[in-house]
């Protein structure tokens, strides 16, 4: 029996439906077929909040040490003592860098953190 135009066109689609149909279930068995645990994202995420509060808290703490170091500076400034004034112009200078540093460490640990609560 012939085939007609139509009908040839008709079986030409559905063929190629089939083959789609047919890449999409393979997809959806390779998904299906990855082990989704958890339990490393739950560990990671504990540490990055550990590592978070801890950058949080230096930072507090360097802070208040920059606060009484330039409380140090002024009074070695009065008494003219100009050595330990030039010593803490360069300890200042490393604990501005060092407030910078854990600044960011907190920020990145908090965008982390969401991300991986997001999961």
């Amino acid at each position: 029996m012939k085939q007609g135009k139509t009908e040839k066109a008709v079986f030409a689609k559905l063929s190629t439906e089939k083959v789609e149909l047919s890449v999409a279930d393979d997809v959806m068995d390779f998904v299906r077929s990855i082990p989704f645990d958890t339990s490393y994202i739950r560990q990671a995420l504990k540490m990055v909040e550990q590592g978070t509060n801890d950058a949080e808290r230096v930072y507090k703490e360097i802070v208040e040490k920059e606060k009484q170091l330039k409380d140090f500076q002024a009074k070695a400034n009065e008494l003219g003592i100009k050595d330990e004034v030039n010593k803490a112009k360069n300890v200042l200078s490393n604990l501005k860098q060092m407030k910078m540093a854990f600044r960011d460490m907190s920020k990145n640990g908090k965008a982390a953190v969401a991300a991986l609560k997001a999961i």
